[in-house]
């Protein structure tokens, strides 16, 4: 009768458990603003976080050219466009 009780509550702890600790964890891709933004957010309140950079990119006379962008201050990181092999 004893071992009856314990594996009912056993079986019971179990289920409540596989519940509460089901939830799948989801990774959502955030846009380069977006992070921009959140670590703006976070340096306002006294958090260092590393610089979020990105090129930017434009097409001229047949040609690509890049240039490195700062998101986290929102200004340029190289002086002049670069063309891009």
């Amino acid at each position: 009768m004893k071992f009856k009780r314990l594996a009912a509550c056993g079986i019971a702890m179990t289920a409540v458990f596989m519940v509460a600790f089901s939830g799948a964890a989801y990774a959502e891709e955030i846009s380069a603003d977006t992070q921009a933004a959140a670590i703006a957010a976070d340096n306002s309140a006294g958090q260092l976080r590393a610089e979020v950079t990105g090129y930017k990119y434009k097409y001229e006379n047949g040609h690509r050219y890049k240039r490195l962008w700062s998101y986290t201050y929102e200004r340029w990181i190289d002086p002049y466009w670069i063309l891009d092999d």
